[in-house]
Parts: C-alpha cells; sequence; structure tokens
C-alpha cells in the first residue's frame, strides 16, 4: 500500500468513527442534553477492526502516535503540573494568531473551571497574508472560529489535525465557486496554507488531542486570528487595511469571539447570522453544548437582526475542498 493509500484509509478510518460517535450521542438524547453513560470525562469508544476500543486505543495502533506518546507524555505531564492542571486534560482549545505566528494550547480538568494555558508553538511557516481565506488556492490560512474534526496519524507531514474550514460563515461569505479545504496543523514547516508547528511540537499536541477526545470531548475548538485583537493591535490592522473597510469589519466581529475569552477564559458559544456574521452571546459554551453541535454537524444560521440573542448553533463541518491533503 502506497503512503498516500495508507493515509487516505487512516483518514476514512478515523473520520467514519467520529461520526459514528457523533451521531449516536444525537441521537442517543435530546439536543442540548447529555448522552446518558457517555458524560464529558468518561472515555470515548469506538470500532475499529478489533471491535469496540477505546478512541486512544485505535489512534496507538498507529507507530507514529506511540512515538508521540512516548516523546511527549513526560514534558506534557510536567508542563500541565507547573500550570496547576489535571493531567491529561478533560477539555483543550486552540488559538492560532498569524501575525505573531503563534499557536496557544489552553486546558482544564473540569467543565466548570477557566482555561489555562499549557503550551506556546511557534508556528514557523505561513503562506499569504493576513485576512480570512475564500477561494481554493489561495494560500490563505483561514481566520474564524473552528473545530478539530479528523486525526490523520499517517500524515504527510508526520501527524495533522484537521481544521473545520470551510464553516458556514465562510460558506456565506464565500467570493468564488470552491472555497477549498484540507486546512490542517501538522508536523514540519513546509506548507501550501495551513499551520506547521514543527514534527516535536505537533506530538505533544496531537498527543493531547487523542486524549482528550478519549475522556469525552467530541469537538475541540481552534479560534485563528490574524493578530492578537487587543487594542493596540487593532489599531495597527486599522492605519495598515484603512483601503479595505469590509476586511477591517471582519476583524472587528473577530474580537468580539476573542475579547470574550480574554474577559472569562472560557470558549464563547459561536453563531452565524444569515450576512455570514458570527455572534458572540453574552455565554460559554457547555459541555452539553458540544452535543447539540454535534447532532447538527453545521453552524445554525440565523437571521441577520438576530445577533447576540441567539441561544443556539452547530459546528463548522470541514468538507475536502482539495487544497492540500494532509
Amino acid at each position: 500500500m502506497t503512503r498516500r493509500s495508507r493515509h487516505a484509509a487512516a483518514l476514512a478510518l478515523t473520520t467514519a468513527m467520529l461520526m459514528a460517535a457523533a451521531s449516536a450521542a444525537a441521537q442517543s438524547a435530546p439536543l442540548g442534553s447529555p448522552v446518558p453513560g457517555q458524560p464529558l470525562g468518561q472515555a470515548l469508544e469506538v470500532e475499529d477492526a478489533r471491535g469496540p476500543v477505546s478512541f486512544a486505543a485505535h489512534q496507538l495502533s498507529f507507530p507514529r502516535v506511540v512515538g508521540a506518546r512516548d516523546s511527549a507524555d513526560d514534558r506534557l505531564r510536567a508542563a500541565f503540573a507547573e500550570h496547576g492542571v489535571d493531567y491529561p486534560a478533560a477539555e483543550l482549545f486552540l488559538r492560532v494568531f498569524k501575525h505573531e505566528r503563534q499557536m496557544e494550547v489552553w486546558a482544564r480538568s473540569h467543565p466548570d473551571a477557566p482555561f489555562v494555558r499549557v503550551r506556546s508553538y511557534t508556528v514557523c511557516s505561513l503562506p499569504g497574508q493576513l485576512g480570512p481565506k475564500r477561494r481554493m488556492g489561495d494560500l490563505q490560512v483561514p481566520e474564524g472560529f473552528y473545530y478539530i474534526d479528523d486525526f490523520n496519524p499517517v500524515s504527510e507531514f508526520h501527524l495533522s489535525l484537521r481544521v473545520s474550514y470551510p464553516n458556514t460563515a465562510d460558506r456565506l461569505r464565500r467570493d468564488a465557486l470552491s472555497l477549498g479545504g484540507d486546512i490542517f496543523v501538522h508536523g514540519g514547516c513546509a506548507t501550501v496554507g495551513c499551520v506547521p508547528i514543527e514534527d516535536r511540537n505537533m506530538e505533544e499536541l496531537y498527543w493531547l488531542a487523542v486524549q482528550a477526545t478519549d475522556a469525552g470531548q467530541r469537538l475541540i475548538p481552534i479560534h485563528i486570528f490574524p493578530a492578537r485583537l487587543d487594542p493596540a493591535n487593532l489599531r495597527w490592522l486599522e492605519e495598515t487595511f484603512s483601503p479595505d473597510p469590509d476586511l477591517l469589519d471582519f476583524w472587528e466581529n473577530l474580537q468580539r469571539g476573542y475579547a470574550f475569552f480574554e474577559e472569562t477564559r472560557r470558549v464563547p458559544w459561536i453563531t452565524v447570522a444569515s450576512n455570514g456574521e458570527y455572534a458572540v452571546p453574552d455565554r460559554p459554551a457547555l459541555a452539553a453544548d458540544t452535543l447539540l453541535l454535534e447532532g447538527l454537524g453545521e453552524l445554525l444560521v440565523l437571521p441577520a437582526d438576530a445577533g447576540a440573542s441567539a441561544d443556539s448553533a452547530g459546528a463548522g463541518a470541514g468538507t475536502g475542498g482539495g487544497d492540500s491533503p494532509r
């Protein structure tokens, strides 16, 4: 079997298992209710050739994941202890800042606890420029609110996690027939529109994501920003990109989600209006919301005037547009 064939087979199997788990969650409980017997923090069970196994056990059937665990586990345990967070984490949250070329990893041990930053990685290469991805082949890294929606343990770039681009907001704001897709956080340092953090860091992140998913976190949010959207950077963006008011409006829209997390250390509950704008209600996303998101599989489109009063949403599901298979 060729490397590309192994990649396709592993990706298809992992995708199928995650989708099956999400479907079971949606069918076994009312929308917005925890799944009986599988609350956040309880191991996720999936099916592979051996029958029912834990998600982590399935991932550990791939040699690179075993290597990642053996390489990263002690470092991660020490880092979590230093920041006062139980290891492994029950939940993860990721943020990417393109201008600073930085990825942050936040974790918490309990759904009621605030997130704590446990790791920061350098994004070693970023193609394109500041601004969202709007078409296939533009080499842009997306900007917006997404989830990790797939694991690739046989990536051409060591290990990789797929970002759920394009989401509903991207589709509503599109300026081309094909938006592209296959956006990954991956190892190595070469890329044509993804987020590379080098192999050693990717091993840490991948193993953290495996453990969080195994513990019951069905969707790991990843928010991608042009820069840290604090007042100083907003002024810089306004001065630098003043000829493009639509782009500035888009970044002002993203800033609401950025500010919510900065103020609360909780992930905001994101919805999308029919004009493609994100709405950030004044409450964090909850564990029960995650199950609701999985059941819907899409961001809920709300009337453009619904604004921050919206009280339900869904996850942006990735659709492979073929920019760069990982």
